[in-house]
């Protein structure tokens, strides 16, 4: 599965929504069920997902789907 395939099929799981609505710019400011509690849930299966581990820093300041390809896009994970 492409890697975005994979990011959006991730957030999708978690936020119950359909992938076609997930954009670059998807964030908790525009999708209503994007709460703490299911960030939290959406880092861990980021993590799980990708094989990879985020800083305290990240966690705290990605806002957007695009910040999540950044933040993957650091530790080789190529969209």
């Amino acid at each position: 599965m492409p890697n975005e395939s994979k990011l959006f099929s991730i957030i999708a799981t978690v936020l119950e929504m359909e992938q076609s609505e997930i954009s670059d710019a998807s964030s908790p400011d525009n999708i209503s069920d994007w709460d703490s509690l299911k960030g939290l849930l959406m880092v861990t299966e980021l993590e799980e997902g990708f094989n990879v581990k985020f800083s305290m820093y990240e966690i705290m300041n990605v806002r957007t789907v695009k910040d999540i390809k950044d933040a993957l896009s650091l530790r080789g994970i190529t969209f």
